[in-house]
């Protein structure tokens, strides 16, 4: 069967799109540095292969766009370990704008467009509420 794995799997998305999923069927694997169902750190890549073992799906989240933070290259170097451990399908939650340059996830996009694997881009436009 194929897993699923969701970074941010214990946050305010993750934990939603991991409820969900788990009611749906497919395994899934949450991700994070505390809590989830395996450790996780974008600062760390020596707890990505860890995480992705086995893993055919994966739900990416950048959780720091603070200027202090290598935001624009943790994610594009997590989807290359990722494509190459065999993940096929790469979902990210991006923000609006990140398609033109100088935004702090357009490299992350730019990463998961040329990944050579299926995937989707997510841009939400706001999140005053969460209504699920």
């Amino acid at each position: 069967m194929k897993t699923i794995l969701l970074l941010g799997g214990t946050g305010k998305t993750g934990s939603r799109i991991a409820r969900r999923l788990k009611a749906a069927g497919p395994p899934v694997r949450t991700a994070s540095r505390t809590g989830g169902d395996v450790l996780f750190d974008l600062d760390a890549p020596a707890s990505w292969t860890p995480a992705l073992d086995g893993v055919t799906g994966a739900y990416l989240v950048e959780p720091s766009l603070s200027a202090s933070t290598d935001h624009r290259a943790r994610i594009p170097r997590l989807v290359t370990e990722a494509v190459t451990v065999g993940v096929r399908r790469l979902v990210l939650l991006s923000a609006p704008r990140a398609g033109e340059d100088g935004h702090p996830l357009h490299a992350a996009e730019q990463a998961v467009r040329g990944s050579g694997v299926d995937w989707s881009i997510l841009r939400p436009q706001w999140f005053a509420q969460n209504f699920s």
